[in-house]
């Protein structure tokens, strides 16, 4: 939010852009908070998963001293 753009680079019209912020915010349990719960938790379990596989390939791994 720290971009400044006033000017339009598309027709070069001068200062005429304002940002206006947008967001959401959601109380409570909705059918937008269940469908974020569950990509939360996908994602930790992939990542779960990944840390799994790195781990073994990491123990299978040979290291030489130099």
């Amino acid at each position: 939010m720290q971009e400044k753009l006033k000017d339009c680079e598309e027709c070069g019209t001068i200062d005429v852009l304002r940002r206006i912020p947008s967001f959401s915010l959601s109380l409570g349990t909705s059918s937008t908070s269940e469908v974020t719960g569950d990509r939360v938790k996908d994602f930790i379990e992939e990542a779960r998963h990944e840390l799994k596989e790195e781990r073994a390939n990491l123990k299978r791994k040979e290291y030489k001293n130099d």
